[in-house]
């Protein structure tokens, strides 16, 4: 990315990057928006995305891009989405060389009879229920999928740098395009909530100012959901979070899982950097917590040891704990976006 794109994008309170290529703006149709053509993880696969900030955005996108939300001539609409995954990661803005978490999103198209009809995904996002929300816009138009592209392929986008939470809660909304009427289960919904760390970290030696973060007192972000079994009593909690800058030399980090009423973690696991995610499988109803260390392999040699505080001492590597997690009782939240509301379970 050219540094006058970057400089002219860093006021905005959040910003669209695609890693490894280049992001611009434009206007359409009146509707100012910003654009990427790699949203794909399929090379054959051509795929637009398109961000639109603040409120309206669903409308202004109908606007500025018609043939994406045209009604079809045969009245046939694609189903929502098949899945949507998500991934907290930590990249450094290169503006300030500090390092600011940012969110990816992974949507994948229905795996039904309407995925020929597909011609792109509106998604949604918004922190803390209130006007300031975005839409991220994937135009696939410019050809019909076949079932091995529908099985094969990830649209992709990120979220970057996402600022702070408060409260820590973001919620998204996908659906298929062109929207299917009202009446049609069309929306998939992921309530991610947040255990916000540093909100831009500035390494020793890295060039970005005297507020350094040490090792030792580093905390990463931890995005986390529940999801219910509806067979039973277990069920799963998902999460991700984002690894140390690399100059910290992090390369495994304890996880743990512990129900706030038993002193004893129940679940603990070494996670290596290339899989800062896991999902909590058949837990019991309850109230618990994560906590995440990065793991210091060298933490008995002073010579060697990763976390050092700004004297270059070795101390322990700080743990982040989330908050209090409830795990194994539904309850219905109302998500208001683009004019509607829409029940979240």
């Amino acid at each position: 990315m050219k540094d006058k794109q970057a400089y002219a994008v860093a006021s905005l309170w959040i910003i669209l990057i695609i890693t490894n290529s280049e992001t611009e703006s434009l206007e359409v149709n009146g509707v100012t928006i910003g654009f990427n053509k790699t949203c794909s993880s399929h090379p054959n696969i051509t795929c637009f995305v398109y961000y639109i900030k603040q409120s309206g955005c669903s409308a202004k996108a109908a606007t500025a891009f018609p043939h994406l939300y045209k009604v079809p001539e045969d009245y046939r609409f694609p189903e929502k989405p098949e899945s949507m995954e998500t991934q907290v990661f930590s990249r450094e803005w290169p503006g300030n060389k500090k390092y600011y978490s940012g969110l990816r999103v992974t949507l994948m198209a229905p795996v039904t009879g309407s995925f020929d009809v597909v011609k792109g995904f509106e998604l949604i996002f918004t922190y803390n229920r209130d006007v300031k929300y975005g839409c991220l816009i994937f135009d696939l138009s410019a050809q019909n999928l076949t079932y091995n592209d529908v099985v094969q392929t990830g649209f992709w986008t990120e979220i970057w740098p996402m600022a702070t939470a408060n409260p820590p809660i973001v919620f998204l909304v996908s659906r298929s395009l062109p929207p299917a009427p009202a009446q049609y289960d069309r929306y998939l919904n992921v309530t991610e909530n947040v255990q916000n760390g540093e909100y831009g970290v500035c390494v020793p030696n890295g060039g970005c100012g005297s507020d350094v973060i040490p090792p030792s007192q580093w905390v990463t972000t931890i995005f986390y959901k529940t999801t219910t079994n509806s067979s039973g009593p277990f069920n799963n909690l998902e999460m991700s979070f984002a690894l140390g800058p690399p100059e910290y030399k992090f390369n495994e980090y304890t996880v743990s899982l512990e129900n706030v009423n038993d002193s004893k973690p129940i679940i603990i696991r070494n996670m290596p950097k290339e899989k800062p995610h896991h999902v909590f499988t058949r837990l019991s109803p309850g109230q618990y917590v994560i906590k995440i260390k990065p793991y210091d392999e060298h933490s008995n040699d002073r010579n060697r040891c990763l976390c050092r505080n700004e004297f270059l001492a070795c101390l322990a590597c700080k743990t982040t704990v989330t908050n209090e997690i409830t795990v194994g009782y539904t309850q219905s939240q109302e998500v208001y976006v683009g004019g509607y509301t829409i029940t979240d379970y």
